[in-house]
């Protein structure tokens, strides 16, 4: 009789303790999860005060054949795998046609940047105009300049050159690039703008789009026309056609090709000519 009384109270307590195991195990489970999620919260927001000391800015002017714009940037100070996430903050289009209509009279090109050039000035703070970067880069009317008169092309950067020299920023240099950088230039702009390379996850830190493809580029120019797309594995290495890329830590191998005098305003040109012919 004493072991029945004896044992039956434990067995009892030992039937309570595990219907309340259950409950034990998900308030703790609750418990681990809140405390994750606070440590989390509290990482990204130290991480934000430590590495947010302000934004950058960078200045591009566009040098096309038929006209030039000026385009401000700014980005966070820190990168995303070694590529600054940039955002376009704005846009000034300079009166007039292209740097290569100047080609009779170079000292006149700098003149028409005046206007756009003052109003960029009160879109980056003061404060940073030294450390902002100011780059211009010419196109297929250029390279046609070149090959035509490379005398009269250099007398035209040679302008250019001295007149950003004297301007407040960081000038990193005025050049004429290659139909193949243009059409590498034309493709990151276009998979850039539509999220093919980044996007904020739940927690709104940048990380690549999973099973995202990215898209072919043609831009069709005054003087020229660059197809550029991310080219098949069985492509080899060795062809003039085929840049490789690093973004955001990512390799992407494309095919670029440039065609000279196919652009907008040279067909006009030659249909003209048949015309008149």
């Amino acid at each position: 009789m004493f072991t029945v009384l004896t044992h039956q109270p434990c067995e009892q307590a030992g039937l309570k303790a595990l219907y309340r195991t259950p409950a034990i195990i998900t308030l703790v489970l609750l418990l681990v999860s809140v405390v994750i999620l606070v440590s989390v919260t509290l990482i990204q927001i130290h991480k934000q005060e430590v590495l947010s000391p302000g934004l950058k800015y960078g200045i591009v002017l566009d040098a096309g054949s038929s006209r030039t714009t000026v385009y401000v940037y700014q980005w966070p100070a820190e990168k995303e795998n070694n590529t600054g996430v940039v955002s376009q903050t704005f846009k000034c289009s300079v009166k007039g046609s292209g740097i290569s209509s100047y080609g009779n009279n170079p000292q006149e090109a700098p003149k028409a940047f005046e206007d756009c050039m003052g109003k960029v000035k009160g879109q980056v703070p003061a404060h940073l105009h030294g450390s902002t970067r100011i780059y211009l880069g010419a196109t297929a009317g250029m390279r046609l300049l070149r090959l035509q008169n490379e005398t009269a092309a250099k007398e035209v950067l040679a302008s250019i050159q001295s007149y950003f020299k004297a301007q407040p920023f960081d000038f990193r240099g005025a050049q004429i690039i290659s139909g193949q950088e243009e059409g590498v230039y034309g493709w990151i702009t276009a998979n850039y703008l539509m999220g093919n390379f980044l996007e904020k996850n739940l927690w709104h830190m940048w990380v690549h789009p999973h099973g995202v493809e990215t898209t072919g580029a043609l831009d069709l120019g005054g003087a020229s026309t660059q197809i550029s797309f991310v080219a098949g594995e069985k492509v080899g290495l060795n062809t003039s056609d085929i840049v490789q890329v690093s973004l955001y830590g990512y390799m992407y191998t494309l095919y670029t090709h440039s065609f000279q005098c196919y652009g907008r305003n040279e067909a006009e040109k030659r249909f003209l000519a048949m015309l008149f012919q």
